[in-house]
């Protein structure tokens, strides 16, 4: 994800060139999905944003259009150093809470620290998150909702049916996936 790229460069010491490069990128996908989303209208006009994810990309998607409609110069997004950083959580009272602190502090899904949050193994939250993230079978990596059931759900579909003649766990993965595919388009032999 591009928000992610661009405040990743920001915090990992990147050197000046890649932190514009990367800032160049988001604002070039953010034109891009404003254009697909409301064809004629420039990004710069105010426009209306659906929220996505119940996680890191609304409220990020929701700043970069807040700025727009506010005025502000391009829609660039805030530079990681434009504010004091913020101090990592050493506790969390639910799951989803958990979830939310390892994606800001860590970029992804972390077990092993969302377990440290809640004082807990990950056998015991894990229910709690049931289609809120999702184990990739490819990977053996845990995804959110958003960066799981997006991309080539086809072939992910493929993957977890297949994933799921062994391993039961992916039954989830199948049945989600199923409800994200799109329409085949008239004359697609798919």
């Amino acid at each position: 994800m591009r928000v992610r790229d661009c405040l990743r460069s920001q915090m990992d010491g990147s050197d000046e060139e890649q932190v514009v490069e990367a800032r160049q990128q988001l604002n070039h996908a953010y034109d891009r999905v404003c254009g697909a989303l409301w064809p004629g209208q420039s990004s710069r006009q105010p426009t209306r944003l659906r929220r996505r994810s119940r996680f890191a990309v609304a409220p990020l998607a929701g700043e970069l259009q807040r700025r727009n409609q506010a005025g502000d110069q391009g829609h660039d997004f805030p530079r990681a150093d434009d504010s004091s950083p913020a101090s990592p959580s050493n506790r969390s009272a639910t799951p989803k809470e958990a979830l939310l602190v390892s994606l800001n502090e860590h970029g992804r899904v972390d077990l092993d620290h969302m377990a440290g949050l809640l004082n807990k193994p990950a056998e015991e939250f894990l229910p709690d998150l049931k289609g809120i993230i999702f184990l990739n079978p490819q990977t053996n990596q845990w995804e959110t909702d958003d960066q799981y059931l997006s991309g080539n759900v086809r072939e992910k579909l493929a993957v977890a049916d297949a994933a799921a003649v062994t391993d039961a766990r992916f039954h989830e993965n199948v049945e989600a996936l199923k409800s994200v595919q799109p329409e085949d388009l008239p004359g697609d032999g798919n």
